[in-house]
């Protein structure tokens, strides 16, 4: 018989224990946590949470970095799979 997962959705008051949560670790200085709950995060969420103008700054940048590990294969400076990394 195949196991099922069950994901509950957090309840308002488990989403504010983790905001509280987050203000105290960023008081303390330590974003660890917030990072790792954001990089579960899908990057069309993420990017939807930005304003307009840092959407477009996010993927003008993405381009430039794109185009740099482009010209460097053409250049036979990195392989095919440091461009992937």
């Amino acid at each position: 018989m195949k196991e099922r997962t069950i994901i509950l959705a957090p309840s308002d008051s488990l989403l504010d224990l983790v905001v509280e949560q987050y203000q105290q670790d960023n008081l303390d200085g330590d974003t660890t946590a917030f990072y790792d709950i954001l990089d579960r995060l899908p990057r069309e969420v993420l990017m939807g949470y930005l304003s307009p103008s840092r959407q477009r700054e996010t993927i003008r940048v993405s381009l430039l970095a794109i185009k740099s590990k482009l010209s460097a294969l053409e250049a036979g400076v990195i392989t095919d799979e440091e461009v992937s990394a």
